[in-house]
Formats: structure tokens, sequence, C-alpha cells
């Protein structure tokens, strides 16, 4: 049953990398001319192969290297740094003694949400999607850059083992 779901998450992953590559390629090809959203006119090139090529392996590469194209925010901000220490502080004070409400100020609006009160995060999903889509347009126009990388990574690994 476990193998059943987890194929099922990568098909509705490759289907969700081929939309984005798709989108890619449109934006690719609009910006070269080769379509004309207006009079709906499509114009083929050479080049087009490769672009429709490299579409073609966009999701299989984003797969195996996901990590190249979404962002993870690990560097946490002033203000998420401030309260980790303010908590820090505070749990050093009570060493040794019993925990009491007694004489024990509490902030009551910090412990209302399971979040903290800051918008740190605010945007990384705007920032996510963009750097998505500039690696995916990337990647259409530079693959073969990008598999020698690849590559050049795999074989520094297996000499590493």
């Amino acid at each position: 049953m476990a193998l059943i779901v987890r194929i099922i998450k990568i098909i509705f992953r490759l289907i969700g990398y081929s939309i984005n590559s798709g989108i890619c390629l449109f934006i690719i090809l609009l910006y070269l001319g080769h379509l004309d959203i207006l009079t709906l006119h499509y114009k083929f090139n050479f080049w087009d192969l490769y672009f429709f090529t490299t579409t073609i392996l966009l999701p299989f590469f984003r797969l195996i290297y996901n990590s190249w194209f979404i962002s993870t925010n690990n560097n946490p901000s002033y203000r998420g740094k401030a309260l980790d220490t303010y908590h820090q502080e505070m749990s050093r004070q009570q060493k040794g003694q019993k925990w009491s409400s007694k004489g024990v100020y509490v902030n009551p609006w910090e412990y209302t949400t399971p979040y903290t009160q800051s918008y740190d995060s605010s945007l990384n999903w705007v920032y996510s999607l963009a750097k998505c889509l500039c690696m995916s347009i990337l990647f259409i126009i530079f693959a073969p850059l990008f598999l020698i990388v690849a590559f050049v990574q795999k074989i520094k690994k297996d000499n590493e083992i």
C-alpha cells in the first residue's frame, strides 16, 4: 500500500513539473517571437526541437535534483533570532527552581497561536515560485550545462565513497 501511495505521489509530481515546464516553454517561445498570441500563429524554428526535448527532460530531472529548483529558507531573521534568544534567557533563569505561575511573567499573545508573531516567511512562497520558474527556464535553455554539472557531482560522490 505504501508503494502505491509513493507511486501516486511521483505521478502527481511529474504532472506538476510537466505543467511548470510547459509554462516555461510558453514563456520562452513568446520571448523569442516564435509564438504570437494575438494572431495565434506559431513559427517553427530548428531550435524549437531543442526546447521541446529539454522541456520533456525537465520533469524527470526535477524529480531527481529537486533541491536545485526549490527554495528553503534556513536563515532565521533578526526577529526570529531575538525571540529564540529571549526563550533561552527565560529558560536559563528557571533552572533549579520549581515552575510556578507566581512571579513568572508570560506574554499572553505569544502562545495563542502555534506560530510566532513575525512575518519572516510571509513571502517565501513567492520567492520559491519565482526561483522555480527561473531555474526551469534556465534548464530549458542551458540543459547540457545542467546535465554536465549533475554528472560531475555524481562522479565526485562516487569517488568519495
